[in-house]
């Protein structure tokens, strides 16, 4: 376990040191490390029992710079492993796994994207744009790391926890969901940012959360259903 956290504390520092890591999003359930690091550690953001890494690239087609991030990750000892069918991409150390993600939208695409400035492919999800439209810059020791904002991070937990086809994966999501959720709404400004977030996304997807919310916490319910 502390090897992984030793792992990805020194892949943030090689692409913040390489100039990479401000044009990435951290997403996924690393987040949570982050999160709990940036409040006090308090005991009600779940501990994370996650090995992926998951990175966001936004307006991929805006990079300008040229920066080698599968060389990076090869010099931290990942292997650079392709599957058979769609040819996506994933970074694999016996500890950690890293991915690269773009928001998909409409019917999406069976292929990666390529994103040639950096080096790597991306493969592309449905449903990331509120991540990728709501994040915040939190200071992890010495490294400033850009993710998504907490109360985006709850709500998109909620919208795919529906869409999951593993019981297991859909409990995970929505534990992680109603205790980090019950925490933010006890912070006024937490509170209000993701009532702002929820108002803020196509009214199918606001009816998918409020429902599942509905279903798992009264008191977030009450919060936000209004």
């Amino acid at each position: 376990m502390e090897e992984r956290y030793r792992l990805f504390d020194a892949t943030l520092a090689s692409l913040n040191e390489a100039g990479a890591l401000s044009s990435l999003i951290l997403v996924g359930s690393w987040c949570q490390h982050l999160y709990r690091f940036a409040f006090g550690d308090p005991e009600e953001i779940p501990a994370l029992i996650t090995s992926d890494i998951d990175f966001l690239i936004p307006h991929h087609g805006q990079i300008t710079r040229d920066i080698n991030i599968s060389e990076l990750l090869e010099s931290l000892g990942f292997a650079l492993v392709i599957s058979p069918v769609e040819h996506f991409t994933k970074y694999i150390r016996r500890e950690l796994e890293v991915e690269f993600l773009v928001s998909e939208t409409g019917r999406g695409r069976d292929k990666p994207h390529d994103i040639k400035k950096l080096h790597i492919n991306a493969q592309g999800l449905r449903y990331l744009l509120m991540l990728q439209e709501n994040t915040e810059t939190l200071p992890y020791k010495t490294i400033p790391v850009r993710l998504a904002a907490a109360e985006a991070y709850v709500l998109h937990k909620f919208l795919i926890s529906g869409k999951r086809a593993k019981p297991e994966k859909r409990e995970k999501d929505l534990a992680a969901a109603v205790q980090l959720g019950e925490y933010l709404v006890r912070l006024e400004d937490r509170a209000m940012n993701m009532k702002k977030i929820l108002a803020s996304i196509h009214p199918r997807w606001r009816r998918d959360i409020l429902k599942t919310i509905g279903e798992q916490s009264v008191q977030l319910y009450k919060i936000l259903n209004i």
